[in-house]
């Protein structure tokens, strides 16, 4: 069973992440795996349910968890694991849409915004793809993040990253 399929057959409420996250609002980005982010308590129902799916765990940290399917054809899954009061702020302004006619849930603009500028501050070797998708963010959904911008830059991303966004944005 495909990923997509999988985590909304679950009953587990679940964001969609990463690259796929960027479909909800109107960027369009090849990606070779699939990511999501759910609240820690549901980790083990999660894995459970991964597992009929399939899928079986094959690396992890203490927030984060790497899935493969036994059928090679099939994507990565990355499980990111929120805190139940970070997941319920994200859920609370969540945005749905489809991806492959699978009904989903990502994160608003900004908080899609704020999960990448938390990935590059982590490993600043995502800069480069994830400043360019946080840049299309913005350009496809004008208005929408200008307020809470600067301070979204400023706790979750790298120090002077808002600068650099805004270079971006404009040029």
């Amino acid at each position: 069973m495909a990923p997509f399929q999988i985590l909304a057959a679950s009953g587990i409420r679940h964001l969609v992440i990463g690259a796929n996250a960027l479909v909800a609002h109107g960027v369009q980005r090849h990606t070779s795996d699939v990511d999501c982010a759910i609240a820690t308590p549901d980790d083990a129902e999660m894995k459970r349910m991964l597992a009929e799916g399939g899928y079986r765990e094959v690396f992890r940290q203490d927030q984060f968890a790497r899935y493969q399917s036994e059928d090679f054809r099939l994507p990565e899954l990355d499980v990111m694991l929120l805190s139940p009061e970070v997941f319920e702020k994200l859920w609370a302004e969540r945005v749905p849409f489809k991806r492959l006619g699978t009904p989903l849930h990502a994160p608003s603009v900004l908080h899609l915004v704020a999960l990448k500028l938390h990935a590059i501050r982590n490993n600043p070797g995502r800069l480069g793809q994830d400043l360019e998708d946080v840049v299309q963010l913005l350009r496809s959904n004008p208005g929408k993040t200008v307020d809470g911008l600067q301070e979204t830059c400023e706790r979750y991303g790298p120090p002077g990253i808002y600068d650099t966004i805004r270079q971006r944005f404009l040029s």
